[in-house]
């Protein structure tokens, strides 16, 4: 796909002596708009714009009428459609004056400002020929208004929040708010989640589901972490709880979490809807995407035999007592520092706000000054909770007990 923006008249300059005028755009025959992603913001805010798409397949031609005195911004995707090179071109006509667009141009013509720019952006790979990369990929987000997402401030994230026993839990309300305002029809659902560790209970994941299919949602159900449940709690797989679950969600899973095969391609999905299993394939086979190797194949014939899920059993034991000593230890040494014990997987979310509040250090420095102890962490404001710290404690007690002990002597001082 290509994303195009045209601004027009900037200044809101007299430009047709008050009259509207009539801005054409016309793309070639490698390029079809697509119609349901034109956006169109006014300055002042609220005016209408008049438009008319029409084609005769050798091109796709979109008029705009613009009112006078109106700064004008158009944004739309175009998709990219046919085999071998793909030559792209973009003509602005103003007033009768043409200009061929291949990345940012001015035109401009009589009257005050910027006549108009097209910015050419080019997201994805042609889906029609797997071996051709466009020119100058670049991904990027654009927010209904046009506007480029910055990831701190317009990632529609879902935040999780503690109940009154510092459980983790979701807010249904806040994901419906956020799904229907920003017009969101695929969600990313973690399961168990990462960083947290819960392991959510059937009327959890119900619930969530029932939001997802109030607001049309494509689910993605990211269960990577479904090996590694911890004695006393089971994981559901989101599929299961319902007919409209089974249908709506696209399962992922893999060993190399449980068993450390991340440099291997092992991971694989669970589709029972048959239009997302055939969009699937058609993109596995384009891209070569996740394909399996013969060390990769034996490696999860071998993870998931008889000896494997023997092992996982120890391991949880292992990861259990790695667990539930970290969370004592921070409760009784380190003032300020809250956790849950986690349900799932082997990472520790630490929420250091009181204590970075109460000593005056910055939770980069307090990461820092692990590190530099030793201790390897990770700050956790990526998973959009600020002060917070993540912890992987896969590895032997003895090397836990290490840790917390500098951590106590070194570090949160």
């Amino acid at each position: 796909h290509v994303k195009y923006k045209i601004t027009y008249n900037l200044m809101k300059g007299e430009l047709n002596g008050g009259e509207n005028v009539q801005m054409i755009d016309r793309l070639n025959e490698h390029l079809s708009i697509d119609y349901t992603t034109i956006q169109i913001v006014t300055d002042p805010a609220g005016i209408a714009i008049p438009y008319s798409l029409s084609g005769d397949g050798s091109e796709t031609v979109a008029t705009f009428t613009i009112p006078d005195s109106t700064a004008v911004t158009i944004t739309y995707d175009a998709m990219v459609v046919g085999n071998g090179p793909v030559n792209y071109k973009n003509t602005v006509e103003v007033k009768g004056e043409k200009k061929e667009v291949d990345k940012t141009v001015t035109i401009n013509i009589e009257g005050e400002g910027e006549g108009a720019v097209a910015d050419l952006k080019i997201t994805k790979v042609d889906g029609y020929d797997a071996n051709k990369k466009l020119a100058g990929v670049k991904f990027k987000l654009y927010a209904a208004d046009g506007r480029s997402l910055k990831v701190d401030e317009d990632l529609r994230e879902v935040i999780l929040e503690t109940d009154e026993n510092g459980v983790w839990r979701m807010n249904f309300d806040d994901m419906d708010r956020k799904i229907r305002e920003n017009h969101i029809h695929l969600a990313i659902f973690c399961s168990p989640h990462n960083p947290c560790g819960r392991v959510w209970e059937k009327w959890e994941i119900e619930e969530a589901m029932a939001v997802y299919a109030r607001n049309n949602c494509i689910v993605i159900s990211d269960e990577i972490w479904s090996d590694l449940i911890l004695p006393g709690h089971i994981h559901i797989p989101t599929q299961t709880v319902s007919e409209d679950a089974k249908k709506r969600t696209v399962a992922l899973y893999a060993p190399s979490k449980t068993f450390s095969l991340a440099g291997l391609v092992g991971s694989y999905h669970v589709v029972y809807n048959s239009l997302l299993k055939d969009r699937i394939r058609r993109e596995a086979e384009i891209t070569h995407y996740n394909s399996m190797n013969v060390l990769s194949m034996h490696a999860l014939i071998a993870a998931y035999s008889k000896e494997g899920a023997a092992w996982t059993d120890e391991l949880l034991q292992v990861l259990d007592r790695n667990l539930r000593f970290a969370c004592s230890f921070i409760r009784e040494h380190f003032e300020g520092v809250k956790c849950m014990l986690p349900e799932g997987t082997y990472m520790l979310y630490l929420d250091c706000a009181d204590w970075c509040s109460a000593h005056g250090v910055g939770i980069n420095e307090l990461q820092e000054r692990g590190v530099r102890k030793g201790v390897i962490w990770q700050n956790g404001e990526a998973f959009c909770r600020k002060n917070t710290i993540r912890m992987n404690l896969a590895l032997p007690f003895s090397l836990v007990e290490e840790a917390f002990s500098r951590l106590q002597n070194e570090v949160f001082i």
